[in-house]
């Protein structure tokens, strides 16, 4: 392992950053390197294992080990390219945004057994089966959940699809965009939602089984259920 205050990868540097089997490792011990990644000269390879207090990824290939980066990020910067989370890391918080194209310019894979804290997404496409602890911010873009709690889900635009199964959502706050649970018909569980006039919140999975805490607080938007589903709404 090397330590480095600062690691920089330009585009034109264009080789191999890593290899099949293995990733370069810098000092995970220290936690204060600053990483600015773009990768999109890399062939096929760009690996990463570290500390790192600030991480920016400018651009990479679209291949899985596109940019795969594993160890401990303070706050990761996502601008545009693909991005793979290796098992076990953690990211404290992560900023999804975008470069030109919002809806297209990131892709990120978040595997099982990441510890995610925070989650600020103004674009891209996120597929996460890890639990977000404190919260995640939705704005544009995509994220699909498919594993793991949310604390606090704040959407305002783009569309949330929870296909979790048995997890539990704390306090959905949906102020506009979609909500989208049909994908999966699992049981599951929202402690408290506010629903406001611009979001849509589909929780018809088929199954009568996303169990609702305590009532929902309704300010206006769309919320679809499943015929025959029991729920409350407080005036």
């Amino acid at each position: 392992a090397d330590d480095f205050d600062s690691v920089t990868i330009t585009s034109d540097f264009a080789y191999n950053f890593g290899t099949a089997a293995a990733s370069i490792v810098f000092d995970a011990s220290a936690g204060s390197d600053v990483l600015t990644i773009d990768a999109s000269g890399c062939p096929t390879y760009c690996k990463i294992d570290g500390g790192f207090s600030a991480t920016t990824i400018l651009n990479s290939g679209s291949s899985a080990t596109a940019c795969q980066l594993d160890g401990t990020f303070t706050t990761l910067n996502a601008a545009k390219g693909t991005l793979t989370f290796v098992a076990g890391c953690t990211v404290t918080t992560l900023n999804v945004n975008y470069i030109s194209a919002a809806a297209t310019d990131v892709t990120i894979t978040i595997p099982t057994g990441c510890t995610i804290t925070n989650v600020y997404q103004k674009g891209g496409i996120v597929t996460c089966s890890s639990a977000v602890a404190t919260r995640l911010d939705l704005d544009s873009g995509t994220f699909t959940h498919s594993d793991g709690n949310t604390a606090t889900l704040s959407l305002r635009g783009g569309t949330y699809y929870w296909n979790c199964e048995g997890d539990t959502i704390t306090k959905a706050n949906l102020f506009g965009g979609t909500f989208d649970a049909r994908n999966n018909g699992a049981a599951k569980t929202i402690t408290d939602m506010d629903i406001w006039p611009n979001a849509t919140a589909y929780l018809n999975t088929g199954g009568l089984n996303i169990t609702m805490t305590n009532a929902a607080k309704y300010y206006g938007g769309s919320l679809i259920f499943d015929r025959g589903s029991a729920f409350q709404i407080n005036q």
